[in-house]
């Protein structure tokens, strides 16, 4: 046996046999010629053997034997060689071909590429698991003793006892067994021997699961023919690299330290130390079971007629089913479970088989094989553990020495190491496989990334710090533009600048690949410029809703490519290739969506660390699990109950179904609003240092508080806590729900529709200039810049020189001003409305409303409103402050309070639209047909404070409060440098020169008017006083003695006007007489006399006019001493005229006018 064994073991260094000359056993290589010798005994290795039909048969590969023992042909080999076994003329059978075993009466083979011989040999017996040879006719020379026995097996029985035991006789006529030694054969009639063999091996079978696929064991078993010469010196690293290799079919462990690599797929015996491992196809774990799934294949034997319409249904009929050996799942989508065995694997398109393997578990990212009544015969420590997870968790951590767990009582199980079996009745072995390897897409900050373990991302860090916590770290990725990928290992979550994968033991990694569509139940992987291959079939849709959806149904289709802008195709492709006209869709894992929060739904899986509390229904558990999101992972589904789970490793495990929470459902926004400041609005987002020290309960109050504090950069609006708080950071992370980042820029400008950020000094606009052409005025410029696409701003260059810019960014330039456009804006109610295209706020009223400014009208009105939704032509107020995308739409959020500006004539006018004010003036012209011809007066009038706009008019009015009137505008009065010391009013008949700022000495009496023509009227019946002023203290009017005004604070002066200061004198020029009265009067009448020696060759007609307007004509006639003429038509101006036909030699020394102050020249 020994001497069996070494040549066996050197059969590849060209052991044909060996010899035995009664005393050793010599090994011989190169031949297998025989040569008699005396007493001598010869063995030759005839190469592969085949038991069968109580036969030995010796297989001979491109062989054949003549002459046919029968005119039968046999499909079978089996067929073939039970006919030969019971036939005494047939020596052996040949394979000729596909189905075709004949029988032969020759033993000599022949050679024959195609064919292979199976030349029948001796008979065989198992005894006791030792092979005993029939030898008939003869017996071994030497007794081992004069014991008979009664039976074969009773013989066997003791001769197995003795080492030196060679086999045992049969004497036909006594019908006994004796036992016999020694090696020497000798003719004997009536009798027959049972030659020993070798001991029939423990044969080891089992599937494990390892670097994706199932391996079926086999001891002691080889492979045949090497993929190369390369040697491994662990199970692992050769499992790995056969995983890798398509040419690689298996593995066989030949030896300590060296493991190959096989090109055959078919198990064959070997020595008692080979093993091998046969590569299936991709590993799944299930119902307690791996099994093998190999695509385009299918297996016949249906059971019964019941199809499944899952997976997970058909693996549990099977796992319930003894004589189930795989399932099958067709092109219809449907499985159905099979009794066939492996050999009746068949190819066939769209079809995919899982053929059933050994019981499996998964621990701590690795699968084991459950291997009971055999365990492993070394441990690694004396450490038990309660349970195979905690074993499974410590055998995780000593990956490199740990092979597997055993089971060795009740509640007690043991690491082990080494792979030599024992049989072990009641006890069983976890034989640890490869990795489990898992895997899953999620939606993040509308990103897709992938989910895989064991793995880490590897090269550069992007950050360099570690996180606690998985979302905080996604949302950092998010932020950095270089970080595309993190890694969970040992608790601690670190960022990386390559999604580029290794495997490492216990790591988690998420891989970041861009841009997300979640639809029709499925993530789905964009990728701009790129195309997916193979078409499902020949539709094409219009819209990509449409493709998604029949995609999504279609078992066969992976994903859609958009080739044109209403051109969308299904395919069956599943790999990018560049097209950059093109837009690739590749599908991805299922996903269910409760309360805006996506969750990952991975079947067959589940996720670690689950907790004992059960939720009835999966909408109950997703609402447990957002409530406790900082630790919740998810939830689990078995047996119909769900149960929250705090770990991120998914393990396979198909009595679960694993629901990973993903992020909740995001809607970016982006727009600007303003206070005194520029905001920029991004959500959800958060800003990365904000303190919850204060808290402010609306926007403006922390936008009031931000502007006042140089260290704020913002304010954070945390939805979950409806609160408002300061922030000492402009960068900002992704947040959840409605959470909004407020961060704030430099002074606000609104101008031209558009809110405009002013930065720092010293700045302008990156890059070059979008045109060449020069503004006079910032104005100008963002005009100029507000109708231009492209522009993104204004530079100020130098004095009176504006440009406009196409980039967002800024650089520094000294003595330069930058400018940047912001959101459209309208300006309305007296707030800020910021215009967002493509969105539209929740809550929307079902109220429509023709004009967006009726729309906002109501909204200003309504406590709860947070802005106008225009959809389909109408206009809606929104309730809800949740910013949704919806294209074609347009939403105008309401912003702060704000009123528009300008400066018109010296004076800052706020403009209220849809305001009226009230109060009337009480003198002087009040009403105007004009904007500015109203504001130039008021702005001269310091009793007017507001220009009002109604029915077409303009009034000055003296309040500034304003009312709601739809159709009406006011403008108020804000600051001015209108000099007022040319300016005049007609009151109470008086002519009166306001002077803001100064007062009149000398009061008269205590006696106090409360309205100016009250004090004026007073004044006018008064000679002895000058004037009137206003104390804007206590709001009283007093009349003065005194004239001159006197500069002080807190009045206001009206010193009286006279007509020519109270002294009117003429003078004549040519034909024309002209009274400069100074200031502007309304003439009544006119009375002049002359000197009493002139004037008689005064004749003819003379005109008289006040201004432009003629008051009077009269007709001289010689000495004329005194003329008075009435002005009936009420001329008014500043000079007086009276023209002469003949001037003669007039004279005119004295003159008086009635007057009335006026504002009407």
């Amino acid at each position: 046996e020994l001497a069996m064994a070494g040549c066996l073991a050197k059969l590849k260094d060209g052991c044909n046999g060996f010899t035995y000359d009664g005393t050793q056993f010599t090994l011989y290589k190169s031949t297998k010629a025989v040569t008699p010798t005396v007493d001598t005994v010869a063995w030759k290795h005839m190469g592969k053997a085949l038991k069968s039909n109580g036969y030995i048969w010796m297989m001979v590969l491109k062989y054949r034997l003549v002459g046919y023992d029968s005119t039968t042909t046999y499909t079978t080999l089996t067929l073939a060689t039970t006919a030969c076994a019971a036939s005494s003329t047939c020596l052996g059978v040949t394979y000729e071909g596909s189905k075709k075993y004949r029988t032969n009466n020759a033993n000599t083979p022949t050679s024959a590429s195609t064919m292979t011989a199976y030349i029948k040999g001796n008979k065989w017996a198992l005894h006791d698991s030792i092979y005993y040879t029939w030898v008939d006719g003869h017996t071994i020379d030497g007794d081992y003793s004069t014991t008979t026995y009664t039976t074969a097996a009773k013989a066997a029985a003791v001769c197995k006892t003795k080492s030196d035991c060679t086999g045992f006789s049969y004497d036909s006529s006594t019908k006994k067994y004796t036992n016999k030694k020694g090696y020497y054969f000798e003719p004997s009639e009536g009798t027959g021997v049972w030659v020993r063999g070798g001991v029939k091996p423990t044969v080891y079978t089992m599937s494990i699961s390892y670097g994706g696929y199932t391996w079926a064991y086999k001891e002691p078993y080889k492979l045949s023919g090497y993929v190369s010469s390369t040697k491994y010196t662990t199970q692992a690293k050769a499992l790995t690299a056969c995983a890798a290799n398509s040419k690689c079919n298996g593995v066989t462990y030949e030896g300590a330290e060296n493991y190959r690599l096989n090109t055959g797929s078919t198990a064959m015996p070997g020595t008692k130390t080979h093993k091998c491992w046969v590569k299936g196809g991709s590993s799944v774990t299930s119902q307690g079971y791996s099994w093998g799934s190999y695509s385009g294949y299918s297996l016949g034997g249906m059971i019964g007629t019941t199809y499944y319409t899952t997976r997970a249904k058909a693996l549990a009929a099977c796992t319930s089913n003894s004589k189930c050996t795989g399932v099958v799942r067709n092109s219809s989508n449907k499985y159905f479970i099979s009794s066939a065995s492996s050999s009746g694997k068949v190819k066939k398109t769209n079809y995919v088989l899982y053929k059933k393997g050994s019981s499996a578990k998964s621990y701590s990212g690795y699968s084991y094989t459950v291997y009971s009544g055999y365990i492993y015969s070394t441990y690694l420590a004396d450490t038990v553990y309660k349970t195979p997870a905690l074993a499974g968790a410590a055998c995780a951590t000593k990956a490199s020495t740990c092979t597997g767990i055993n089971y060795v009582a009740a509640d007690k199980y043991k690491l082990t190491k080494g792979t030599t079996l024992k049989a072990s009745t009641g006890l069983k072995v976890y034989i640890k496989g490869g990795y489990d390897y898992t895997s899953r897409d999620i939606n993040f900050g509308n990103e897709i990334w992938t989910a895989q373990s064991p793995y880490t991302c590897s090269g550069t860090k992007a950050d360099t710090k570690t996180y606690t916590a998985r979302d905080t770290a996604l949302k950092h990725c998010l932020a950095n533009s270089a970080c595309n990928g993190i890694t969970l290992t040992g608790g601690k979550y670190t960022l990386y600048k390559s999604g580029t994968l290794t495997k490492l033991s216990g790591s988690l990694s998420w891989v970041r690949s861009g841009s997300i569509l979640s639809s029709d139940n499925y993530h789905w992987d964009k990728q701009a410029g790129k195309t997916l291959t193979g078409y499902y079939d020949s539709t094409t849709y219009t819209t990509l809703a449409k493709a998604t959806a029949a995609c999504a149904a279609a078992t066969s289709c992976k994903g859609v490519t958009k080739e044109g802008t209403t051109k969308y195709r299904t395919n069956t492709g599943s790999t990018f290739t560049t097209n950059n006209a093109r837009t690739g869709y590749k599908q991805g894992d299922a996903y269910v969506i409760h309360d805006s929060y996506y969750y990952t739904q991975v079947s067959g899986s589940k996720l670690g660390s689950i907790q004992t509390k059960a939720y009835t229904t999966e909408a109950a558990a997703a609402k447990a699990c957002k409530a406790s999101k900082a630790t919740c992972a998810g939830f689990v589904l078995t047996s119909k109950k769900y149960y929250l789970a705090k770990g991120w490793m998914l393990y396979t495990d198909n009595d679960y179904t694993a629901f990973v929470r993903n992020h909740g459902k995001v809607t970016y926004t982006s727009y600007t609003t303003m206070k005194t400041y520029y905001w920029k609005v991004k959500g959800p987002f958060l800003h990365d240092e904000y303190t919850t020290k204060t808290s402010y309960d609306t926007l403006i109050k922390c936008m009031t508080a931000c502007e006042a504090a140089t260290t704020c950069k913002g304010c954070s609006y945390v939805d979950e806590k409806e609160k408002y708080y300061l922030a000492t950071t402009a960068v900002y992370y992704l947040g959840e729900g409605d959470d909004k980042a407020y961060t704030k820029g430099g002074k606000a400008v609104v101008s031209n529709s558009y809110i405009w950020n002013t930065k720092s000094a010293n700045t302008k606009i990156d890059g070059d200039y979008l045109d060449s052409t020069t503004y006079t005025t910032l104005d100008k410029a963002m005009l100029a810049c507000s109708t231009k696409t492209g522009c993104t701003g204004v530079t100020k260059t130098a004095t009176s020189k504006y440009r406009t810019g196409k980039k967002s960014t800024v650089a520094t330039s000294k003595g330069m001003q930058s400018y940047i456009k912001g959101n459209g804006v309208v300006t309305y109610k007296l707030k800020t409305w910021t215009v967002v295209s493509d969105q539209v706020l929740s809550s929307q009223d079902k109220t429509a409303y023709a004009t967006y400014k009726k729309g906002m009208i109501a909204c200003a009105k309504n406590s709860k409103c947070y802005g106008v939704n225009k959809s389909s032509g109408k206009f809606y107020l929104a309730l809800g402050k949740h910013l949704s995308d919806s294209s074609g739409s347009t939403t105008y959020v309401m912003g702060q309070s704000y009123t528009p500006y300008f400066t018109y004539d010296s004076t800052v006018w706020y403009y209220k639209e849809s305001y009226k004010t009230s109060g009337d003036i009480g003198f002087g012209t009040t009403e105007f047909t004009t904007r500015n011809a109203a504001m130039y007066k008021c702005a001269r009038n310091p009793i007017c404070n507001s220009v009002h706009y109604t029915s077409k008019k303009y009034n000055l009015r003296t309040g500034t409060t304003v009312t709601d009137e739809e159709d009406d505008n006011a403008w108020v009065y804000g600051t001015s440098t209108v000099d007022f010391t040319t300016v005049y009013l007609p009151i109470s008949t008086g002519l009166w020169n306001p002077r803001p700022g100064y007062k009149l000495k000398t009061v008269i009496g205590t006696t106090t008017y409360t309205t100016l023509p009250k004090a004026t009227a007073a004044c006018m019946l008064n000679s002895a006083c000058l004037g009137v002023h206003y104390v804007t203290k206590d709001k009283k009017y007093y009349i003065a003695s005194t004239g001159t005004p006197v500069k002080t604070t807190g009045y206001i002066a009206y010193p009286r006007k006279w007509a020519c200061d109270g002294s009117c004198t003429a003078t004549l020029k040519s034909k024309v007489v002209t009274i400069d009265m100074k200031y502007c009067f309304k003439v009544s009448t006119i009375e002049v006399s002359n000197n009493q020696a002139c004037c008689s060759k005064n004749t003819g007609k003379v005109v008289i006019k006040v201004g432009t307007k003629t008051c009077a004509t009269v007709t001289m006639h010689g000495k004329t001493s005194a003329l008075k003429v009435p002005c009936a038509s009420g001329a008014v101006g500043e000079k007086i005229t009276m023209t002469y036909a003949n001037s003669g030699d007039i004279d005119i020394d004295n003159i008086i006018l009635a007057t009335e102050g006026s504002d009407a020249c």
